[in-house]
């Protein structure tokens, strides 16, 4: 049986009663705004750690209704996600990493680690089938892992959809030149409208200024 986390959401205005009897069993405490999270990883899993999980889940969770998730230790974020895209990507512009999302130029030092598709939405069964479609067994692989500014990190947080899209699309520096050529090419055609309708309409716009001239 694979490594695996467990990780039990309480409302904060309940969290009090369950705690102490948490932490005494090697849970990690995260507390949020509306909810504490409490986390405990289990690497190589013994018929002990097997019986603790169930048990858990069988007298606390399904007991009190709250909310508990037994997540593949493939699709949890790990400590060393950021030094292996480091390791893995060096700057290509300079000394200067370029955001996936809105493709601005950063140094290493203002420039943050981003899980494409997002950590908290792995968690989920039916999303990790999805994930092992497009060849990613592990959230913290490369192929998962992009760079990003931290205003887009703060913006994307967990989303999906179309953040998920801009960040693959991103990762491509051909498509970041195709669209730079792009826009180019759209500002240079505004221009030529702009000059041929003066050309044409010349008189009327001739007529047009000095009427509001004088």
């Amino acid at each position: 049986m694979p490594g695996q986390e467990m990780c039990i959401k309480i409302p904060n205005i309940i969290v009090w009663r369950w705690r102490s009897f948490l932490l005494k069993r090697g849970f990690s405490e995260n507390k949020g705004k509306k909810y504490t999270s409490f986390r405990k990883k289990y690497t190589d899993l013994s018929k002990r750690d097997e019986s603790e999980i169930k048990g858990l889940r069988r007298k606390f969770c399904l007991k009190t209704g709250i909310s508990c998730d037994i997540i593949d230790e493939n699709f949890v974020r790990n400590t060393s996600y950021r030094k292996d895209f480091f390791e893995n990507n060096k700057p290509k512009y300079g000394n200067k990493y370029r955001c996936i999302y809105c493709g601005r130029l950063f140094v290493k030092e203002k420039i943050t680690v981003d899980h494409i598709y997002p950590v908290d939405a792995a968690k989920y069964k039916a999303n990790q089938v999805f994930l092992k479609l497009f060849g990613i067994k592990d959230i913290n692989c490369l192929k998962n892992l992009g760079a990003a500014c931290e205003r887009c990190n703060k913006r994307k947080s967990a989303k999906t959809g179309m953040w998920v899209v801009k960040g693959i699309i991103g990762k491509s520096d051909f498509l970041w030149y195709v669209r730079y050529v792009l826009r180019i090419l759209l500002i240079l055609c505004l221009l030529f409208v702009f000059f041929y309708t003066y050309l044409v309409h010349k008189e009327f716009f001739n007529a047009a200024y000095s009427t509001f001239i004088k």
